[in-house]
């Protein structure tokens, strides 16, 4: 099934406002704190529960997010991370994610649980107001582009924990919180995104008339 995306419609997506510090700063504790509302409601079978990621658990999904809070939590710890190499033909956040779960292999959920509450305030704050002698560099990923390291902490970060929340929802099944605030901004910065990539194309393509 094709789906006709008109000019005009692009057009109107790319009008979409993108964040500022203040409201991702707003974005991510949202979406933190819904996390660990969730994560702490858990019973105890369902953290071996399987997700849509397919190689991850209830527990290792929470292992990889409490490692993403980690590496905002200082310099030293982000360079550490993404320092890591990855393998032949393996994306860059695939080795950092290895590496993530590879260091929490023997944490209990209550010590995951722990992890998050202790880095999570000071990382949210790093990630919208802080690291600003580095937030314009962007670095190459051999799917996406350049990628920002602002965009990474204003934009992927949260999108990252919400989309998180969803597979451990889905696995376990609860409820997902929404409200057209936090959710409904969250989507329309994916439509966003999409917008910008499609016009890109029409453009190279000469279809954006």
């Amino acid at each position: 099934m094709s789906i006709a995306i008109s000019p005009s419609s692009i057009a109107t997506a790319e009008r979409i406002p993108y964040t500022i510090a203040d409201e991702a700063h707003n974005l991510l504790q949202t979406a933190f704190e819904r996390f660990m509302r969730l994560i702490e409601s858990l019973d105890p079978q369902d953290w071996s529960k399987p997700t849509t990621c397919t190689e991850w658990d209830v527990r290792a999904m929470v292992a990889h997010q409490a490692g993403g809070y980690a590496s905002g939590s200082s310099y030293k710890e982000m360079i550490r991370q993404y320092s890591t190499i990855p393998k032949a033909g393996q994306l860059p956040e695939d080795a950092i994610n290895i590496l993530q779960l590879s260091e929490r292999a023997d944490k209990t959920p209550a010590e995951l649980i722990a992890e998050l509450r202790l880095v999570g305030a000071k990382t949210i704050h790093n990630w919208a107001y802080g690291f600003r002698a580095i937030k314009w560099l962007a670095i190459p990923h051999p799917v996406g582009g350049f990628i920002s390291l602002g965009y990474l902490m204003w934009i992927t970060h949260s999108r990252d924990t919400w989309m998180h929340r969803l597979d451990i929802c889905r696995a376990t099944g609860r409820a997902f919180e929404q409200t057209c605030e936090h959710d409904g901004r969250i989507n329309q910065l994916v439509v966003l995104d999409v917008a910008k990539k499609i016009s890109k194309k029409l453009v190279h393509f000469g279809l954006n008339d």
